[in-house]
Formats: C-alpha cells, structure tokens, sequence
C-alpha cells in the first residue's frame, strides 16, 4: 500500500503543461508586470540514462493577468560556454495556447517557446554540450531591452547510504557553489529542499515480502536557481532585467535495493 501510495502521488505531482524532476509542489503564480519579459531558463547536465531528457525548453513571455499571459519572441536569444565562443543551437518555437499561469519544477517538459535540442549543421552547440562546472552566459535582445545572465552548473552529488538504528542514512560531500539540495524518494511522502547533506528516510520501512527496489534522487541547485526556489516574493534571479530565473542543476538518481528480510 505504502508503495502503491507513493506512486499515485507522483503521478499527481505532474502538471499538465510543465513537469518539474520532483513534481509541481511550491508552485507560485506569474503576476509580473505586462510591460516586463518573463524568463524561465534553467540548464542541467544530459542525463544519459534518462529517457527524454535530450532537450531543455525555456519560457520567454508578457505577463500580467495569467488570463492575458502570452508568449513572446525576442530578436536575439544567445549563449555560449562562458571562456568558448561557440554558440548554442536555441531555437524559437510554436508554442500552442498560452503560458502556463503558474509553475515551480525544476525542468520543463512541454511548455515553454524556446528549445536546445541537437547541434546544428553551422556548429552551433545542443543539449549534449551542457556540462558540470562549466558557467554559461546568456543575452536576450528584445525591442526595448537587453537581459543578460550566467550559471553555473553543479557537479552531481556522490551519495553514500547507510542504515543506523533501523533507517537508511542518506549522505554526500556538499558540492561546490550549491546552497540547496533537493531529495525525492519514493519511500517518502514529499520531496525535502535543505542545505544540509544528511537525509534520514523516516518513511523507510521494511515491507515483507517486497522485493522490488525504490528510486532516490537529489538535486544539487545552482545559487541562481535556489534562490528563485526559496524566495516566494524574488522577482528575478541570475537575469539583470524582466522577471524570472536563470539557473542550473544536477541530479543524481540511484536505486535504493529492497529491505525485505
């Protein structure tokens, strides 16, 4: 039951229009003013394990009243590996409907109008050329302005897990430039945001006869981005102009084995 429990709840934290790696929960409504750009842009490493994770989309729009929201498309979206001069390969794209009214994931899957996907046939660089501890460097020419921003991606935690009095530990070396971590089990009920790098799983218990294993992940947030987690009333984080965030992240993912005894 406590298994079955776990996966519905999963499936409820997954939003219509923008899936976050640990659901939908802290989400926040998009009420900037309509005369400023709004900006979602948040990068990580490929995982190359992970299905679908061969592009990153961005959210570039106007907002004002979530009724009236609506994409927006600038004159010039640029980046390149900060010390390279290569650009990457974003493109705009047809968005259809409209933005969506409110989100707090830390990846989007189907919204947004801007994608990085493959390197192109100019040499433009695509998603497979994001990597740990490399700092990016964003500028956005719209009619009226210019956004300018940089990350930094994290490296990905190591875990180490350990059982002391009949809980499993979860540990790591914090990693450098990262202030927040975000732990997501499949044994637990609710995915934890902390500075700390020591997670007991208080829902862990032995399940007899359950031979199945469970997933754990933990997320490594970039400055930028937890700033932009935490802070509910921040208007930007990592731009100079407009509203949103530019950040970054890495997440480890794992196993855990069974505890049937």
């Amino acid at each position: 039951p406590k298994r079955a429990a776990a996966a519905l709840r999963r499936i409820g934290l997954v939003c219509t229009t923008v899936a976050g790696v640990f659901g939908c929960s802290g989400e926040r409504a998009l009420l900037p003013s309509a005369n400023n750009p709004f900006l979602f842009l948040v990068l990580s490493e490929q995982d190359r394990i992970a299905a679908g994770d061969s592009v990153i989309r961005a959210i570039l729009m106007h907002s004002g009243d979530p009724s009236a929201a609506r994409y927006t498309a600038a004159r010039t979206l640029e980046m390149s590996r900060v010390g390279g001069n290569v650009p990457f390969a974003w493109r705009e794209i047809v968005s259809p409907g409209v933005p969506p009214a409110s989100y707090r994931g830390l990846a989007l899957s189907t919204a947004g109008n801007y994608l990085l996907g493959a390197p192109t046939p100019d040499g433009r660089l695509g998603r497979s050329a994001l990597v740990a501890g490399a700092e990016y460097a964003l500028r956005i020419t719209l009619d009226d302005r210019v956004v300018l921003g940089r990350t930094r991606i994290p490296a990905r935690v190591v875990l180490r897990i350990d059982e002391v009095g009949g809980r499993r530990r979860v540990s790591w070396s914090p990693v450098q430039g990262v202030p927040l971590y975000v732990v997501d089990s499949e044994t637990e009920l609710v995915a934890v945001a902390m500075s700390d790098t020591l997670y007991i799983l208080r829902e862990d218990a032995v399940v007899p006869g359950d031979t199945s294993s469970s997933r754990l992940r933990v997320a490594a947030l970039d400055s930028n981005l937890a700033k932009y987690w935490n802070d509910s009333t921040i208007s930007r984080s990592g731009i100079s102009s407009g509203y949103g965030v530019f950040g970054s992240y890495a997440v480890r993912d794992t196993a855990l084995p069974p505890r049937a005894r």
